[in-house]
């Protein structure tokens, strides 16, 4: 009897620490806080190429970043675009 009451509360611990993990973790897939996220960089992008060039140079950081050229080309801005 004492391994059974051992292995439920074993049981009840795991699933506690497995829900509290997926809970605070942003990495998992559908599951966490969407934060839109923004950084912006040199106006050199912009000024090549207008908002093309600096989405491209977004895309080279990441696919999931969008390139936003600023009011008369001050900077290039990547941000994420949450649905």
């Amino acid at each position: 009897m004492d391994i059974t009451k051992k292995m439920l509360i074993v049981f009840l611990l795991t699933i506690l620490f497995v829900k509290s993990s997926v809970h605070c973790s942003d990495s998992t897939l559908g599951v966490g806080i969407k934060q839109n996220w923004k950084k912006c960089f040199s106006p050199a992008p912009c000024q090549k190429a207008g908002t093309q060039g600096c989405m491209e140079f977004c895309r080279n950081i990441s696919f999931l970043l969008f390139g936003e050229c600023t009011t008369n080309s001050d900077q290039c801005c990547c941000v994420t675009k949450t649905k």
